[in-house]
């Protein structure tokens, strides 16, 4: 009885560390998405995020580059910049909301499937710092910057959306589906 209730201590404190967890980088994630797009509004870059990230066009991107005097470039560099700290902390996030939504579960797969999706957001941070490490590299030159950096900086940003919805989609059903009788049923279950 004593090991049960020392373990249950031990994992309240754990889920407790978690949520301060996930709740700084909310927060964080939420400066640092203000800090971007704040910057990015003052370069005055005026490409949306279908013909530039999603593209895949090179010519697009340089269109929108020539438009941009140096201190505006300067401005879309530094913004691309911090964009770094907005990926550091929604992949926090998404890995520590994951891992909250599937903590409960019982040993086998809803766990297995729980913590498996916690990674998919820091995946998908990680997609994006090398999107733009490519975008950066166009940004350094903007006009003669070689076509296939434009692809490759599009590939990446579409595999980023692409594990960072899969992540959105699962810490929203599993935060709903938490708050239901299904949850109480896949905790007692343990599947294999």
């Amino acid at each position: 009885m004593v090991n049960s209730n020392s373990e249950k201590s031990k994992n309240e404190y754990d889920q407790g560390k978690i949520r301060r967890i996930a709740l700084v980088s909310f927060s964080l994630m939420m400066v640092a998405a203000v800090l971007v797009i704040t910057l990015l509004q003052m370069s005055g870059f005026a490409g949306t995020m279908e013909d530039t990230q999603l593209g895949f066009n090179a010519e697009t991107i340089r269109n929108y580059f020539s438009l941009m005097n140096p201190t505006d470039m300067g401005l879309f560099i530094t913004a691309n910049l911090a964009d770094y700290l907005f990926m550091l902390f929604y992949g926090i996030f998404f890995f520590s909301a994951a891992r909250l939504i599937s903590w409960n579960y019982k040993r086998g797969l809803p766990e297995r499937i729980g913590l498996s999706l916690a990674w998919v957001g820091v995946i998908a941070a990680v997609l994006d710092g090398i999107e733009n490490v490519f975008l950066l590299s166009m940004a350094v030159d903007p006009v003669g910057f070689a076509s296939w950096l434009a692809i490759a900086h599009s590939s990446f940003a579409f595999a980023k959306f692409l594990f960072m919805y899969v992540a959105m989609a699962w810490t929203m059903v599993g935060f709903v589906v938490n708050r239901t009788p299904l949850a109480t049923h896949l905790k007692s279950i343990q599947i294999v």
